[in-house]
This record gives structure tokens, C-alpha cells and sequence, in this order.
């Protein structure tokens, strides 16, 4: 694949979230793909979305000609979105990353957690470390919080006792007695 090819792929990839990119029109076309939804039941489906940013995206997709907007003559009036035929080969890519995004773990977290238990196992140090003559030393989370919270106590403690230091010299400095104590004698 020459240079050229590559920036006309980009440039065609580009286009094609110009489209569909942004947090929800995704998710409204996937809504969609089973036929067509009321402004209400599309909300409803997906929820925690504005009504503000469900109308936005409804209208750019509209625009966009992905999304056909069907007024019905009745009081009350009655809309209805849908697909257009535009959305065809759409369709296929959304099942796809469906699809994809069955086999994705809940959280981030355990993608990488899965990833550092695969490519770098607990109990063998890293290269670097394995080089140098130095004992390496493994840690897990609950030894290093443990260590960490050993610490502040350490670092509070000795905050205390330089603190009633200070205030001992203070007052062996200033042991005057004073005008208040001298009233009641």
C-alpha cells in the first residue's frame, strides 16, 4: 500500500466518524436498528441522555441522512425516527463491534490487569532488574498500604513530638509568672 492509498483511507475514515462519532449517535443508530422509535422510547433507551443532547444528535444524524424523522397528522403529534437506506453497510460494521464488545471485560481495570498477568507474570522481575546483582524486592498493594499508612503514623508522631517540644521551651523561656496569676495570690 503506497502513501497515497493511506491518506485517502484516513481521509474516508475521517468522514465516516464525522458521521457517527460523538459519545451517543452510535448508540441511537444501534437503538434504531430494529426498527423505528419514538423520541420518548428512544430516550428511555438511553438513559442517562438529555433530551437537549438526544434531540442534537437526532438532528444531525437527520442531516447527515442516516436517520429519517416521520411526522404523524395526529394530536397529539406523533414523531417517529428510523434508518434510512444510507445506514445499509452500517449495520454490519455496528454488529461487528457488538460482537467485539462481547468478548470486553466490565472495566478497563481488568483489560489491564489481564495484560500485566499475561505479559509480565508477579514472580519474575523485570529484565533490567534481573541484570544487576541487587536482591528485587516484590511488594503487593496490601504490604505497600500498610508500609504507607506505618509512615504518615510515624511522620504524625514525630510532628507531635517536635510540636510539644517547641512548646515546652516556650514556656521554659517565658516562665515569668504573669499579671493574672499575680491577682489571684
Amino acid at each position: 500500500m503506497n502513501q497515497g492509498s493511506k491518506i485517502l483511507e484516513n481521509m474516508s475514515f475521517n468522514r465516516a466518524i464525522e458521521y457517527i462519532g460523538g459519545k451517543w449517535k452510535m448508540q441511537i443508530l444501534w437503538s434504531l436498528v430494529n426498527g423505528p422509535l419514538r423520541f420518548t422510547a428512544l430516550k428511555d433507551t438511553l438513559s442517562p441522555i438529555t433530551q437537549k443532547m438526544l434531540a442534537t444528535a437526532l438532528k444531525e444524524l437527520e442531516a447527515d441522512g442516516l436517520v429519517h424523522r416521520q411526522v404523524f397528522s395526529v394530536v397529539p403529534p406523533k414523531v417517529e425516527y428510523s434508518l434510512t437506506p444510507l445506514f445499509g453497510n452500517l449495520k454490519d460494521a455496528l454488529e461487528i463491534i457488538s460482537q467485539w464488545g462481547e468478548h470486553i471485560p466490565e472495566s478497563s481495570q481488568n483489560i489491564v490487569a489481564e495484560y500485566m498477568i499475561q505479559e509480565h507474570p508477579i514472580n519474575t522481575p523485570p529484565t533490567q532488574q534481573s541484570i544487576s546483582n541487587e536482591p528485587v524486592i516484590v511488594e503487593n498493594k496490601e504490604q505497600s498500604s500498610e508500609l504507607k499508612e506505618e509512615e504518615a503514623k510515624d511522620e504524625t508522631q514525630e510532628e507531635q513530638t517536635e510540636h510539644h517540644q517547641k512548646r515546652e521551651s516556650f514556656f521554659k523561656k517565658n516562665d515569668k509568672p504573669s499579671r493574672i496569676s499575680n491577682l489571684f495570690k
